[in-house]
């Protein structure tokens, strides 16, 4: 039998909007690094915007990885759960080890601009069947004929990552 391993992809995006305790820790702990690391890349007080220096400033393209370190903590606070992605039952079972940041607009003068996004890729899952806009997954991809399954909605910025076909051996 052909099994189909899926990884997803859930972008959240951040930004002064969010009125989540976690959501809000993240967006102030990244606009604090950014402000000490854009210093760095703006020493004669040129610029104020990450679109401006990231233009003109050579190897500013690197701050969103150099603000990225100042997430993790925030990050292990999930305990390796994808937030914001439930199933019918209102649990989170997506689960992830990778992440990757992107920052979109920010300006040293307010964290009202300051718009980020965490990419969440899940670990694989089988995807055991489509119905409508839900797909009916098992976390238990070892075990075969007996699973345990959750229903998930395919929402705006979830989507699938990573499609794998795994024989099973008979």
């Amino acid at each position: 039998m052909l099994r189909k391993l899926i990884s997803l992809h859930y972008k959240k995006m951040i930004d002064s909007t969010h009125q989540g305790r976690w959501e809000k820790m993240v967006l102030e702990q990244a606009y604090e690094e950014f402000k000490l690391q854009f210093q760095y890349y703006n020493r004669e007080q040129l610029y104020h915007s990450y679109s401006e220096i990231k233009t003109t400033v050579h190897g500013a393209d690197q701050l969103p990885y150099l603000v990225s370190g100042a997430i993790f903590n925030s990050l292990h606070l999930l305990e390796d759960i994808i937030p914001d992605i439930y199933d019918q039952s209102g649990e989170k079972i997506l689960t992830f080890k990778q992440f990757s940041f992107e920052l979109l607009t920010a300006d040293i003068r307010t964290i009202d601009t300051f718009r980020i996004v965490i990419n969440f890729f899940s670990e694989p899952v089988l995807w055991l069947e489509t119905i409508g806009e839900k797909v009916l997954l098992s976390k238990e991809i070892e075990k075969k004929n007996d699973y345990q399954t959750a229903l998930v909605t395919l929402l705006p910025y979830l989507s699938v990552y990573r499609l794998t076909y795994q024989q099973d051996e008979l």
